[in-house]
């Protein structure tokens, strides 16, 4: 899954214009896709990614039982 964050910053450094079309062939030659698109859905996947562990450790956090059992 972090793949989607890593070909996103791959893609978005390739396609900068410093590269002057270089970036582009370098990535047709790891056979990377160059769409615009691939950026968004690395942010979209960071997100999501981001959203879930906040809420998975807000639900331990609030129905953990943190008492100590030998008190």
């Amino acid at each position: 899954p972090f793949a989607y964050a890593i070909r996103a910053f791959v893609v978005n450094e390739m396609l900068s214009p410093r590269w002057d079309g270089s970036g582009v062939q370098a990535l047709e030659s790891f056979d990377f896709k160059t769409d615009h698109e691939w950026v968004w859905i690395g942010v979209g996947f960071q997100w999501a990614f981001t959203l879930a562990v906040v809420i998975l450790s807000s639900l331990v956090l609030t129905f953990a039982d943190t008492r100590s059992r030998l008190q």
